[in-house]
């Protein structure tokens, strides 16, 4: 095997929930060959149900945490570009990232992937990339493929209306499942249209209005140097809001679903091995990404999902890390880890 040279980042994002965790759990990787960053994702209030206001009456989060919550893997995006990491790995020439959740063992870096991403064999390069599977009665709630006007789109079954729920959940109706493992450009982003362009009209506006007077009040309590952040953060929350106001019921019209193009997914018996002469300058390309803003608390557990053991005391964080370690030693490349997190 030759030497490759190259020298990938591995990222975290955390929350609220998972970050200080996280942060004395990575202490323990100082001696590996991985770089590791973290960043979080957005804090975002609750709202109430009877007044659509926010329950929080006070920025200190850890006062009250069941008053905010992380908005989720939809947020890595903005929260990645806001955290100055985006503008760094783009700076230093990198050019893809790879998404996945942090208890996913099954997310491995694949050279055969991001070479059909970088244009290898010929082929045009590509921006975007998911990972789908043949569907089964085991994954029937998860995510799934459409063509919907004339786009090539992921439809979650909270889109999906009420009668047409056994429909979503046909595996011979919808073929594929998510995997949640995404390759994507990362200067795409910044092509990508602005919540408050996307959201902009909205319908009841007495209560995006009272809403928003009540974000500022919060905000009247929060420590000076955070302001610029979380104001931020609070605009693009109250944008979200805006929209669940002006939408009624599930946002997919079932007639307009068509079939699927034959070229919308790609076998990947078909992909080409990149040249061994290559590998360095593809990996130097590459930012590798973990999700890591869960709890365990549906498997039973305390804490983030990351530090759950797995197997012989390893945890899903320890294996993600002999994973890229792995890597680095058989190529002599340095993975540098990027955690998302929440804020716990």
């Amino acid at each position: 095997m030759s030497q490759h040279f190259s020298n990938v980042p591995l990222v975290l994002m955390n929350s609220f929930n998972t970050d200080e965790d996280t942060e004395k759990v990575i202490r323990k990787y100082k001696g590996f060959q991985v770089k590791i960053y973290t960043f979080n994702q957005s804090c975002f209030p609750r709202i109430s149900r009877e007044s659509l206001l926010p329950i929080a009456k006070n920025f200190s989060v850890k006062d009250d945490m069941e008053a905010w919550y992380p908005p989720g893997h939809g947020d890595f995006y903005e929260s990645f570009a806001n955290s100055g990491l985006l503008r760094k790995f783009i700076d230093e020439g990198r050019v893809y990232c790879f998404l996945s959740n942090i208890d996913n063992l099954g997310a491995t870096v694949d050279l055969n992937i991001l070479n059909r991403l970088i244009g290898g064999g010929g082929e045009k390069p590509i921006e975007f990339v998911m990972e789908v599977t043949d569907k089964t009665r085991a994954d029937v709630k998860g995510g799934t493929l459409i063509q919907y006007e004339n786009k090539l789109r992921l439809l979650e079954i909270a889109q999906v209306p009420k009668e047409h729920v056994d429909d979503f959940k046909s595996v011979k109706t919808f073929k594929f499942f998510n995997t949640n493992n995404i390759w994507a450009k990362l200067d795409g982003h910044q092509r990508a249209p602005s919540d408050s362009k996307e959201f902009h009209e909205v319908t009841k506006r007495d209560a995006q209005r009272v809403l928003e007077d009540d974000i500022e009040k919060l905000l009247e309590t929060c420590e000076e140097q955070r302001k610029g952040a979380v104001r931020s953060d609070m605009m693009r929350f109250s944008n979200l809001f805006g929209r669940f106001l002006a939408e009624d019921g599930p946002s997919v019209d079932w007639n307009k679903i068509e079939k699927l193009p034959e070229d919308a997914v790609q076998d990947y018996g078909s992909l080409v091995t990149p040249d061994e002469n290559h590998i360095r300058d593809e990996l130097n390309k590459l930012v590798v990404i973990k999700l890591n803003g869960g709890l365990g608390t549906s498997m039973g557990c305390h804490g983030p999902k990351s530090v759950i053991p797995v197997r012989n005391d390893l945890t899903f964080l320890d294996l993600t890390v002999q994973q890229i370690e792995h890597l680095n030693k058989v190529y002599n490349i340095e993975f540098k880890l990027l955690l998302c997190n929440y804020f716990i």
